[in-house]
């Protein structure tokens, strides 16, 4: 004999296989379009920072006005087999070799 609270519960289990059925078939493949990226642009960080600052009414940092004014060029000089890119660069009169990780291990 059939309890009577057991049917709502076959009923739900039934009802949730009844949405977990796929309706209709999935595309067996695909294709991505390309999309080409303009070229990269150089950017100021700290003229950015300086317009930020600006824009809601900070005043700017001397330090930082000198920042934006001045431009300057980082060449990287790649290691044996490219596994670092190291940049020489000097702050306050002492030169550091920086390596910029250039996430290429991620590919």
């Amino acid at each position: 004999m059939v309890v009577i609270h057991k049917i709502p519960i076959a009923l739900a289990g039934l009802a949730s296989l009844a949405t977990a059925i796929p309706t209709s078939k999935p595309a067996s493949k695909f294709s991505v379009n390309q999309v080409s990226r303009p070229a990269t642009k150089t950017s100021n960080f700290a003229a950015n920072y300086g317009r930020a600052l600006s824009k809601y009414g900070a005043t700017v940092p001397s330090h930082v006005q000198a920042a934006a004014a001045a431009s300057g060029v980082a060449t990287n000089t790649p290691s044996s087999n490219d596994e670092e890119y190291l940049t020489p660069v000097s702050i306050g009169g002492t030169t550091l070799n920086l390596d910029f990780d250039t996430g290429s291990a991620d590919l």
